[in-house]
């Protein structure tokens, strides 16, 4: 759940920004006008506490709910909304004294608040209920080391992501990029970069476990055959004492390993796909749009095959680890 809370905020919140700073500037003639730089500014204070707002309720220590953290939220509450007021005001006069009507200036400030309030709600939901969740079965890692590498994914992400922003918004300040078809592809281009980041974080991230994966598995590959067709096949085979072991200990390796696989090629497929849809997509431009459709649609039907099959082998693979636990503690006995 939080993975798809991140997920759908920054598609939500990146569409925001674009639109917005796509959508103040209507009457500013040349992109360096002083105009555009306070529109981006608008936008960025009308989007930006959210996102802060959503990441400290999802990871900050104390639980939001917990008398010890009511103080503290409130006040995060306040700056956000009052940040975000002064986004909104600059948004509603940059409209108006630039030839917007007023009604568009309001549905994008509604809007705004609109994602800004459910971002708050589903973090808190999410965050309570990954909190009331009980333990998950033996893996490799600790929830708090998970947690811990899969912070280093979404920085390396957010990061990328705010480079791309810069210099993009640099060029377009500076004329060298207009504002038309060019924009949307060098906007795409930038967040398949980001999603590539993220998808090496993850290779980066989880490489320690593929030592831990190689000793699970032995030198034995006649008998990890066996062992992989009961740990992620289902199949009731009999295993001996030290294939046992084994099998366990491959198991909590993979309870760990596969979901930073999953987000890998979740990744991967994200950046391909957004190097071969707008180009398609976006108005103005016809050359390649048949391969690039037939590119992207057999991405998607590839990752739709590949996905499955990996959440089913880290469903069974959790399972193995959870009912065999024992096994492996009194080998350690």
């Amino acid at each position: 759940m939080r993975v798809l809370y991140v997920l759908v905020m920054a598609v939500v919140f990146s569409a925001l920004i674009v639109g917005g700073i796509l959508l103040l500037p209507v009457s500013t003639t040349e992109p360096a006008d002083v105009r555009f730089w306070l529109g981006s500014l608008a936008v960025f204070l009308a989007t930006v506490p959210a996102i802060a707002l959503g990441a400290f309720v999802q990871w900050w220590p104390i639980e939001p709910w917990r008398p010890a953290g009511r103080r503290p939220l409130l006040r995060m509450l306040i700056l956000s909304a009052a940040v975000q007021l002064v986004g909104a005001g600059l948004v509603v006069w940059l409209g108006r004294t630039g030839g917007l009507p007023l009604s568009e200036s309001l549905t994008f400030v509604g809007v705004v608040a609109a994602a800004s309030g459910l971002s708050f709600v589903a973090a808190r939901a999410i965050r309570r209920r990954e909190a009331l969740r009980p333990a998950g079965p033996p893996a490799a890692w600790t929830r708090e080391v998970v947690e811990r590498k899969a912070g280093v994914v979404r920085l390396w992400i957010f990061w990328t992501l705010m480079l791309a922003a810069a210099v993009l918004t640099a060029l377009v300040v500076t004329g060298v990029l207009p504002v038309d078809r060019e924009l949307w592809l060098f906007a795409a281009m930038g967040a398949s970069l980001a999603a590539l980041a993220g998808s090496a974080a993850c290779l980066y991230v989880s490489w320690p476990l593929n030592a831990e994966l190689r000793t699970a598995r032995g030198d034995h590959h006649s008998d990890f055959s066996r062992i992989k067709r009961v740990v992620t096949g289902g199949k009731d085979e009999r295993l001996s004492p030290e294939g046992q072991v084994r099998a366990i200990r491959w198991a909590r390796v993979l309870t760990t390993y596969l979901p930073f696989q999953i987000g890998y090629l979740t990744l991967l497929y994200v950046a391909l796909l957004l190097q071969q849809l707008p180009p398609a997509l976006v108005p103005g431009g016809a050359d390649g749009r048949p391969l690039n459709l037939v590119i992207a649609a057999a991405l998607i039907v590839a990752y739709a095959v590949v996905l499955p099959v990996l959440v089913r082998q880290w469903r069974r693979a959790r399972r193995y680890a959870a009912e065999h636990d024992d096994v492996l503690e009194e080998s350690i006995a």
